[in-house]
Parts: structure tokens; sequence; C-alpha cells
């Protein structure tokens, strides 16, 4: 479960049950959410390149790190990295086409 509030102007607070996470992935959260907020602030150039690298390589580790993979080890599938190539070309499709997708929710 997430939760979103703006209890006060200018203030978001999430919320979020992180009783079936183990502290590596309520880091990787943090982490995450921290280095958005710094992506989506910055005006310098080289902070936005290099947060948005490190923002898309911590989505690949809370892919990694997800719970499906680990559950479905004995499939001896590498689900993991089949999400990741098909994120990586739903991507890359979307950028050939010029497509930029706005989330305003």
């Amino acid at each position: 479960m997430v939760r979103f509030s703006e209890n006060t102007p200018g203030k978001v607070t999430a919320e979020f049950d992180s009783k079936d996470l183990d502290p590596a992935n309520v880091r990787l959260i943090k982490s995450l959410n921290t280095l958005l907020f710094q992506l989506l602030r910055t005006t310098e150039e080289a902070e936005f390149f290099n947060n948005s690298a490190e923002v898309l390589r911590m989505c690949a580790a809370i892919i990694q790190q997800s719970k499906f993979p680990t559950a479905h080890k004995s499939d001896k599938v590498p689900y993991a990295h089949q999400a990741l190539e098909f994120a990586m070309d739903l991507l890359q499709e979307q950028m050939l086409k010029a497509k930029i997708i706005n989330y305003d929710n």
C-alpha cells in the first residue's frame, strides 16, 4: 500500500507499508525518491544527465531485487533480465518515435 497526502501546502508526504520489504529495498525506495526529486529540480546539465542515468540504474536494481524473480528462481528463467530487456525495448521504441508520455495524475 502506498499513500500520498498533501496536508501542508508545498509539502507531499508519502507513506508505504514496508513490512514485506527488506531494509535494502526500503533504502532503494528512499534513495530513488530523493534522486527523482533532485532530477526534477536541477538546472545544472551535469547533474541532470548523471541523475537521469542513476535513476535508470536504480530502477534496474529494483527490478532485479523484486519478489517476482526471487519467487520464480526454480523456473530457471531469467525474469529480471527479461523484464529489463522488455522495458529497454519499449523505451527505445518510444525514443525512436519521439513519443513522450505525460503521466500527470
